[in-house]
């Protein structure tokens, strides 16, 4: 679903953000003194607070291949009092105006952590509707007591502009047809290595960090090294580990299969 069909479809939430007066300059941070209001931090990389500079460009902290990435957040109260509600905007643009679409926890009580919570607590939020290929900008609200905070600064993130199928060597991939190539491999590493950056996790480094075709064999570790920091990548966005096929991966003992790599395709899409 692209921006401005999803800013159509629940075109009514601006008038709901403006009863609750959380609207606010799209360069006011939420660092403030008034003890209704928070401070809030995304999770993505880079993981800097809020109140320094955001707007870097993406292309040196990764994309995700989720057209609904997970994010989190948390707020403080300096009162600790409790955090009754939240609304997550995004917008294709840092001025966040039009197109922009907002979510909030009453309207879209599934898409987020239940409330109310405790000051501090870590906040989930994952959108209802598919966003990308693109770069796009996110800023949160929370309310402590009315009129809760202003928006915070934006985080932009990328969603890569390919679709996941179209992302792949060999898009479909079957048990008996298909011969396991070095591209295929190449392929899971260049996603799992800018999920990785996407959420905050630096880069990672490869075994045989030069994969070519003819001259290297692909080695029971390469599989396991993709498993474990695919599974990394996911953990950090919040989410439950894969399960895997052959769930430990021997050289000489076992054979590496096309299930494998259609499950590392799949994991590589979540975070």
């Amino acid at each position: 679903m692209t921006l401005r069909a999803v800013a159509r479809t629940i075109a009514g939430l601006a008038v709901l953000c403006a009863l609750f007066f959380v609207r606010a300059n799209p360069a006011a941070a939420a660092t403030v003194t008034n003890s209704s209001f928070f401070t809030c931090v995304f999770d993505f990389a880079p993981s800097t607070p809020i109140g320094s500079p955001f707007g870097m460009l993406n292309s040196a902290s990764g994309y995700t291949l989720n057209p609904r990435p997970k994010i989190s957040f948390w707020s403080v109260d300096p009162n600790g009092q409790m955090i009754k509600a939240a609304w997550v905007q995004f917008s294709n643009n840092s001025l966040f105006n039009a197109p922009e679409v907002t979510y909030t926890s009453g309207l879209y009580p599934a898409s987020f952590t239940t409330f109310p919570v405790t000051s501090g607590t870590t906040i989930y939020f994952t959108s209802p509707d598919d966003w990308g290929p693109g770069i796009f900008y996110v800023r949160v609200a929370v309310q402590e007591s009315y009129p809760g905070t202003l928006w915070s600064e934006y985080r932009n993130f990328q969603i890569d502009f390919r679709s996941a199928a179209s992302f792949w060597t060999d898009p479909t991939i079957s048990t008996g047809s298909t011969l396991i190539r070095a591209a295929h491999l190449s392929d899971l590493r260049a996603a799992v290595s800018n999920a990785w950056m996407f959420r905050g996790l630096g880069a990672p480094s490869w075994t045989d960090a030069t994969l070519s075709t003819g001259t290297t064999m692909i080695r029971p570790v390469h599989i396991t090294e993709l498993r474990t920091k695919v599974d990394q990548a996911i953990t950090a966005a919040g989410l439950t580990p894969a399960a895997w096929t052959d769930p430990t991966i021997s050289a000489g003992a076992t054979l590496i299969r096309v299930i494998h790599l259609m499950e590392l395709r799949s994991a590589a899409q979540r975070p």
